[in-house]
Parts: structure tokens; C-alpha cells; sequence
């Protein structure tokens, strides 16, 4: 196991088999004293059965 998993770029989220419903903004929110880090992503799942109807 890593030692140091705060280290910076060192998080990371893994799906592994995401489907449409997974789809959406993640927030990723760190507090280290009074400092909030905050990061937002979008996912979009390409491939799923849904997306490939439209």
C-alpha cells in the first residue's frame, strides 16, 4: 500500500465497468486545517448502451 496518499496527483477514482447512471459531476473536497481544496469533474460514458442510441 502507498504510503502517502495525499500526496498531490497522487488520488484517483476507478470505475470499472460505468454505465449512463454514473454519469455526472464528481466533487472531490480535501480540508487540511482552515484550507478546502476543492475539484470538480464531469463524466461522460462513451460506449454504454444508452449513448449509443442517440
Amino acid at each position: 500500500m502507498k504510503e502517502n496518499l495525499l500526496k498531490p496527483g497522487d488520488l484517483s477514482l476507478n470505475l470499472k465497468h460505468p454505465t449512463d447512471g454514473d454519469r455526472g459531476r464528481y466533487v472531490s473536497s480535501i480540508e487540511n486545517r482552515n484550507i478546502i481544496m476543492e475539484k470538480t469533474v464531469l463524466l461522460q460514458v462513451k460506449g454504454s448502451e444508452n449513448s449509443e442510441q442517440r
